[in-house]
């Protein structure tokens, strides 16, 4: 058979063969446009001609239309749904800002200029547009691959700095922790202790279970890279998981808000309202500078972190000047 449904929500495989040549493609389409697409399909290869560009011309209005909240849905079901991302936030906020009921076909270089203006006028760094920028290319990307839309429009990629790499001295992990603790918010103390100690993100440490705690290593699943690692705790850091080592998960109690509140009474009290670089990843930076500081290599910095790339951790490369002196020393030899 030339045309077959593969689904029941319009789905079609168009399978032709002329002269042991053969052309097969799946179409979203009503059964109609289906053998209209077929009987192209024949005449193209009759003629020698390439059919996929035949088609493509036709392919747009010959698919259902497919809203972005849609699109949304069908591209986390393929790639994000078996992972913890942020790209889900991203992703929700894009929909938000172009409309979850417009046209994937209407999404061109000049919705994305506005999108990018938009996310610009709410104060996003560059950086954190070209987050949100690359959940959208995704969904783009899964569109374009399924036919959705004929061609992917072009994004204009922002510039970005280095990144932020504001850690805390030791006097203001004190001063921090002295004041949680005096307002009662010990459990928001220890679970930033631990975050500074393991160099987990929030989110691993808050879905860090007690039976991945084994020989006083805690290992991480399901990250952001999707690479799992595990590092050995400090004392500090065992001493404080052992108070909730009769619960599944240590920190699974500490809400966001909890977390927004605390933080920022914490943070003011500090004198740092101001400090837009004075946030709770700040612990994460923290953990890789004092490693760096103290000779750890950058290799084994990025292991412990979890970067997928080195040059995530290049940039606590300027923190160990001791590198420096020790490459005059060799030249000295």
């Amino acid at each position: 058979m030339a045309i077959r449904a593969r689904s029941s929500n319009g789905t079609y495989m168009v399978d032709v063969t002329h002269k042991g040549v053969r052309f097969r493609d799946t179409f979203v389409a009503t059964e109609s446009h289906a053998k209209v697409l077929e009987a192209m399909a024949r005449d193209a290869l009759a003629k020698g001609q390439n059919v996929k560009e035949i088609l493509r011309n036709i392919q747009p209005s010959s698919r259902q239309n497919l809203s972005m909240s849609a699109l949304f849905a069908q591209t986390a079901d393929r790639y994000w749904s078996k992972v913890d991302t942020k790209q889900l936030y991203n992703a929700n906020i894009v929909i938000d800002i172009l409309g979850k009921n417009t046209n994937v076909k209407e999404v061109d270089e000049v919705v994305i200029d506005e999108l990018i203006v938009t996310l610009m006028n709410k104060g996003n760094s560059n950086g954190t547009i070209n987050r949100k920028l690359a959940a959208l290319s995704k969904m783009l990307s899964y569109a374009h691959k399924r036919k959705f839309i004929q061609f992917k429009p072009t994004i204009e990629w922002l510039k970005e700095g280095k990144g932020r790499c504001r850690y805390f001295t030791p006097e203001e992990e004190q001063q921090l922790l002295n004041i949680l603790r005096a307002a009662q918010f010990n459990y928001m103390a220890d679970f930033i202790e631990v975050l500074i100690d393991t160099g987990f993100r929030k989110s691993e440490l808050i879905r860090l279970e007690n039976r991945h705690i084994v020989n006083n290593n805690a290992s991480s699943y399901k990250n952001k890279n999707e690479l799992d690692r595990t590092v050995p705790l400090t004392n500090r850091a065992i001493k404080i998981l052992a108070k909730y080592q009769d619960l599944e998960k240590p920190f699974a109690g500490i809400t966001d808000s909890d977390i927004k509140f605390q933080w920022n009474y914490a943070r003011d009290l500090m004198g740092f309202a101001k400090d837009p670089e004075f946030v709770l990843h700040v612990c994460r930076h923290t953990c890789a500078s004092r490693l760096v500081q103290r000779g750890v290599s950058l290799l084994v910095v990025k292991e412990w972190l979890g970067h997928k790339s080195l040059n995530q951790t290049l940039r606590y490369a300027h923190l160990a000047p001791s590198n420096l002196q020790q490459a005059v020393n060799v030249l000295n030899d």
